[in-house]
């Protein structure tokens, strides 16, 4: 066997490896800068968010080139790379242009009947358990699964309980995903919904009336890290038994799912 073979054949078998932060922006075809965007490794704990100006840094520490990387945000088509592609594209453009994606609107049935009220998920309000996220990475989520009992269901708002904040205030986005084999799979909404509360301790409430939110099957219902955070920590209200609790540490990495602890995540809900 030639040398310049068996050379060939360990090519075959072994891709070079990425060891290097790349730095670059998220625009859309207009060059204006697009906050919030997910960009990640897929099923690796390789991830961030977009900041303000669009600007995102990522660590692509010893990576093989045929790994994927997804760029994604409501609104806009997602778009994915070979690490090899993407960096050579950072590289020479320094930049990725996101295409705007348009939604066909669903048609909603308004009823003339009086709708029931009803609060779905876990009420908790409680100190004794206490869960949070893993980590305060940008892109990191953590949530519930809600079991939706009638259909339609008109989701009103989003609850929890915060029993201790050493965070000056906090800036999430709220996901509401549709399931498959059990994990969250397809994001739901098609516009994105962030708030902020500087609450320490209590309840936090999240109007969604504006958003015209309807579903028909169980949902899994997350906040996500978009806004950098110093120095501190977080925790909720939890319960035990309940239902269980989704998180993953960053943008597109794999869900993880727990059990035993249940946060304390509730809606309010109209059928």
């Amino acid at each position: 066997m030639s040398k310049v073979f068996f050379i060939s054949i360990l090519m075959l078998f072994f891709s070079p490896l990425y060891s290097q932060n790349i730095s670059g922006k998220i625009v859309d075809s207009l060059n204006a800068p697009i906050q919030y965007a997910n960009i990640g490794v897929v099923s690796q704990n390789i991830g961030t968010v977009s900041g303000e100006n669009g600007n995102f840094s990522l660590n692509l520490m010893n990576l093989k080139q045929d790994l994927k990387i997804r760029i994604s945000k409501i609104g806009y088509k997602t778009k994915e790379y070979s690490i090899r592609d993407f960096i050579n594209v950072i590289n020479s453009k320094k930049q990725i242009i996101l295409e705007t994606k348009y939604y066909k609107l669903k048609e909603v049935t308004i009823s003339t009947k009086a709708l029931k009220k009803d609060i779905l998920g876990n009420k908790t309000t409680s100190s004794l358990i206490e869960a949070g996220f893993k980590n305060n990475s940008l892109g990191s989520e953590v949530g519930v699964k809600i079991k939706i009992k009638h259909k339609p269901t008109y989701i009103e708002s989003f609850n929890f309980f915060i029993t201790s904040c050493k965070y000056d205030s906090l800036f999430f986005r709220l996901n509401i995903y549709s399931i498959k084999n059990n994990m969250p799979y397809e994001n739901l909404l098609s516009q994105n919904i962030y708030f902020s509360t500087d609450i320490k301790k209590g309840k936090v409430s999240v109007d969604l009336s504006k958003y015209n939110i309807v579903v028909n099957q169980d949902v899994i219902i997350t906040i996500e890290y978009v806004k950098k955070l110093g120095k501190g920590g977080l925790n909720f209200s939890a319960g035990l038994f309940g239902n269980k609790l989704y998180h993953r540490q960053t943008s597109f990495s794999e869900w993880k799912k727990t059990g035993t602890v249940s946060l304390g995540f509730n809606v309010d809900v109209r059928y």
